[in-house]
């Protein structure tokens, strides 16, 4: 069987309160009768992924994931699908976005007539 190849249609990005960045990424269902399940790469540089370690592992009728990202910078992100006998389709298109994982400096005291 050959899968089809995904499109990423979505990053969309919450801060939150830990300093790290919150990304929601969505695609369009892979519909082959045996799909098993849509594997998610994450890099930190463009076109560069270790298809051996996927970063999320998500069950069929599943097209959305949200995560917590600690990187700093630019991240890059692409998803397969993957059949019952472990096939795995070609990568979707790549989507990126910056994420900032800093954890902000203390405030200076700042005290008045110094």
């Amino acid at each position: 069987m050959k899968l089809k190849p995904l499109t990423m249609l979505f990053v969309l990005l919450f801060c939150s309160m830990a300093w790290a960045t919150t990304v929601q990424l969505m695609w369009d269902a892979n519909t082959e009768p045996d799909l098993a399940g849509y594997r998610i790469y994450q890099s930190l540089e463009s076109g560069v992924y270790s298809f051996d370690t996927p970063i999320k592992d998500i069950s069929v009728g599943t097209e959305t994931v949200t995560f917590t990202v600690s990187e700093n910078g630019r991240v890059y992100w692409v998803a397969t699908a993957y059949d019952d006998d472990g096939l795995e389709s070609e990568p979707s298109n790549e989507v990126s976005t910056i994420c900032n994982a800093v954890i902000p400096s203390k405030p200076k005291r700042i005290i008045k007539g110094e």
